[in-house]
C-alpha cells in the first residue's frame, strides 16, 4: 500500500518511559453535563490502540478533549510532555497530534492535489508528491474533485491531508464507517502500515471492532464515560463471548 513514503523516516520502535499522551483524573462533556468521568491513561510512542464502545460512551468526547475543543473539561492532558489547553486547538495539533474525523474531513469542491496543498500549510510542498505516488489509490485522481472520490478514497485522502504535518499520534474516528468490506480491509491495512513500518503512533475509534482487533496491539473500552477495559488485544480475540465486555 505504502512503498517508501520518502518523506518520512523509518525507525525502529523502542519502549518509551515517559508517555506520549498523558491523560489524568479526565472529566469532560457539553454545558454542565459530563460525557466522560475520571478516566486516566498513557499512550507511548508507536503503540497502535483501538477504544470502543457502543454510541454515547465517550469515546468521541475523548478525542475532541485530546485536541483541546471542549471548554467543559477537569483534569489534565498531556502530549509529549506539554499540557494540553482547551480552545487552542490550532496550537494544540501543531504540537504533532492529527485527526481524522469521521464526516466532513475533506474538501468536496476541491481537487485531491489541492486538497493536500491546503493541509500542507504551504510546508514542505515536497511531500505532496511523495504522498501521492505512495497512495495508488490517489495516484490518478490528483486532479479529481474531492467529493466525486467513494467514501474509502475520500477517508484515504483525509488520511493523506494529516500526515502532510508529520504528526506524531493519529487519532482516527470511525475510518471504516460506510465503507465496503474491501476498501475497509484496505484502509486498516495502511493505517497498520504506517503504524508498523513508519512507527506512527495510532488511536482509532471504531465500531467494528473485528477489523479493528486485526491491527491494533492493545484495546481501550468505555462504557458510560469510564474506562472498564485496558489490556492487549489479543484477550477480546480469544475471548470466548467478545460482547460481554461491553
Amino acid at each position: 500500500m505504502i512503498s517508501n513514503l520518502q518523506g518520512y523516516i523509518l525507525v525502529v520502535k523502542t519502549e518509551n518511559k515517559k508517555p506520549l499522551l498523558n491523560v489524568e483524573n479526565l472529566s469532560a462533556g457539553y454545558a454542565n453535563h459530563d460525557i466522560i468521568h475520571k478516566i486516566s491513561l498513557d499512550i507511548f510512542e508507536g503503540e497502535i490502540v483501538g477504544v470502543f464502545g457502543h454510541n454515547g460512551s465517550g469515546k468521541s468526547t475523548f478525542f475532541k478533549s485530546v485536541i483541546g475543543l471542549l471548554k467543559n473539561k477537569r483534569g489534565i492532558i498531556r502530549f509529549n510532555g506539554q499540557e494540553i489547553l482547551s480552545g487552542n486547538i490550532s496550537d494544540n495539533i501543531k504540537l504533532g497530534i492529527g485527526i481524522v474525523p469521521q464526516n466532513n474531513n475533506v474538501f468536496p469542491n476541491l481537487s485531491v492535489y489541492e486538497c493536500l496543498q491546503i493541509a500542507s500549510l504551504k510546508k514542505e510542498q515536497f511531500l505532496i508528491e511523495h504522498i501521492i505516488s505512495d497512495f495508488p489509490i490517489l495516484r490518478n485522481k490528483q486532479n479529481q474533485k474531492a467529493g466525486s472520490l467513494s467514501g474509502g478514497e475520500q477517508q484515504v485522502l483525509a488520511l493523506a491531508m494529516t500526515l502532510q504535518l508529520d504528526p506524531k499520534i493519529l487519532l482516527l474516528d470511525e475510518p471504516t464507517a460506510g465503507l465496503s468490506p474491501n476498501m475497509a480491509k484496505t484502509v486498516m491495512e495502511l493505517i497498520d502500515n504506517l503504524n508498523k513500518n513508519f512507527n506512527k503512533t495510532i488511536i482509532i475509534i471504531e465500531q467494528n471492532v473485528y477489523s479493528a482487533l486485526a491491527v491494533v496491539e492493545r484495546a481501550i473500552i468505555f462504557r458510560h464515560g469510564e474506562i472498564v477495559f485496558d489490556h492487549p488485544s489479543s484477550k477480546l480475540k480469544n475471548a470466548k463471548n467478545l460482547w460481554d465486555y461491553f
